[in-house]
């Protein structure tokens, strides 16, 4: 008798803190444990939306292709960001422009893009603690959550992320996703564990 009864205490004290962590948690996933396939609805990447993309810099425009989603309310948005564009912007390079682009013909910067539909902030009605843990997340760990898969199959991990902030002043937060390939890439299948705002896979077939 005792037995059963030690044994309702322990699984009620057990759904109570799994309800304490799941309260706690402000991510959809669980940033410390790794993605499971299993465990996400797979979407296949011919549903994306295919839009011509001009990046602009210095009175300068640059040509690429976004694919977007729309799943809970929540536009996923990713391109690959053109080689020019990427040097002359971000890397602030624009003499021995051929060098550069011979150096970097290995390695791929693709922007990826969160925004709600109606356009909200996506930290509103988040506490200034919960933010904190955002941000670190998207400045971090995030990158942990993509990879590519090259044309013969590989996969490659990102080197690193960059999140942009932007204090508010857009509805989107934006990634640059930093890729570096065993040759030459035309284009690429980019796919994303979705923890932070949607517990979903995303896959991307992206083209330059």
């Amino acid at each position: 008798m005792k037995k059963v009864v030690y044994l309702v205490v322990f699984l009620i004290i057990g759904c109570k803190l799994e309800k304490q962590t799941k309260k706690e948690n402000i991510f959809v996933g669980r940033e410390d444990e790794s993605s499971n396939v299993s465990d996400f609805k797979l979407y296949d990447e011919n549903n994306f939306k295919d839009t011509k993309k001009s990046f602009s810099f210095l009175g300068e425009n640059f040509s690429g292709t976004k694919k977007t989603i729309l799943i809970n309310n929540m536009f996923y948005s990713a391109s690959i960001l053109p080689k020019e564009y990427y040097i002359k912007k971000h890397l602030k390079k624009t003499d021995s422009l051929a060098k550069y682009l011979d150096e970097l013909k290995k390695e791929e910067v693709v922007q990826f893009d969160f925004q709600y539909m109606k356009g909200d902030d996506l930290f509103k009605n988040k506490s200034i603690k919960e933010v904190e843990v955002l941000v670190k997340y998207l400045s971090f760990h995030i990158k942990n959550d993509f990879y590519a898969i090259t044309s013969k199959g590989d996969t490659i991990s990102p080197l690193g992320v960059h999140f942009e902030r932007t204090f508010k002043l857009t509805p989107n937060k934006r990634l640059l996703l930093y890729f570096k390939f065993p040759e030459e890439q035309r284009r690429i299948k980019l796919a994303y564990y979705g923890k932070v705002f949607d517990n979903q896979i995303l896959k991307f077939m992206l083209e330059k």
